[in-house]
């Protein structure tokens, strides 16, 4: 059972159903005014029910693939970190001004699951590169500036993809190391 992961995404469907996302997005005005929870409770608000069903259902899915090859203790060590280092990143995308969902961090779970799949199983090796290729191509259209509405998104907000591209890194490299660290000490 993925604990660590569905307290994540229960966290998410909780302050949906209960809070102003107003006061808890990750808001550059409101971060540069001293409001700094915003770097990490952008990532538990939403714009609308699909965006949070959307989301959460995708990091559902990578982190319970995560979870299971890293262990709990790993990912909740690995989501501090990532949520520290996507919020204080996004301070320099300086054409965000604001930031919600939950995306950022599925996409580090993502990372670290594709990062831990490829270790373990040399088979797999050309579906991953294929879905890798497929993520740098949908990143690449993103930071150009298409940007499908699928999530729910209000218009005028974009997909954050540099909370994509930084998640899906992040993973992918702590997952590496771990997985490196394990294989030295064993």
């Amino acid at each position: 059972m993925p604990i660590v992961t569905c307290v994540l995404v229960l966290a998410c469907l909780a302050l949906f159903a209960g809070a102003d996302p107003a006061l808890l997005e990750w808001n550059r005005e409101a971060i540069q005014k001293g409001e700094i929870w915003r770097l990490w409770t952008g990532h538990f608000t939403h714009y609308s029910f699909r965006h949070v069903l959307l989301d959460g259902g995708f990091a559902l899915l990578a982190g319970a693939l995560a979870e299971r090859e890293l262990g709990a203790r790993f990912l909740l060590v690995l989501l501090a970190l990532a949520s520290t280092a996507i919020g204080v990143g996004l301070v320099l995308a300086t054409s965000l001004d604001t930031y919600r969902g939950l995306s950022g961090l599925g996409m580090t779970l993502a990372g670290a699951a594709a990062a831990a799949w490829w270790s373990r199983s040399p088979g797999s090796r050309r579906l991953i590169l294929v879905l890798v290729a497929a993520l740098a191509g949908k990143l690449a259209l993103e930071a150009g500036g298409w940007s499908p509405n699928q999530a729910g998104l209000p218009p005028g907000v974009g997909i954050a993809w540099q909370a994509h591209l930084a998640g899906v890194a992040l993973g992918a490299i702590a997952s590496l190391l771990a997985i490196r660290s394990r294989v030295r000490s064993s």
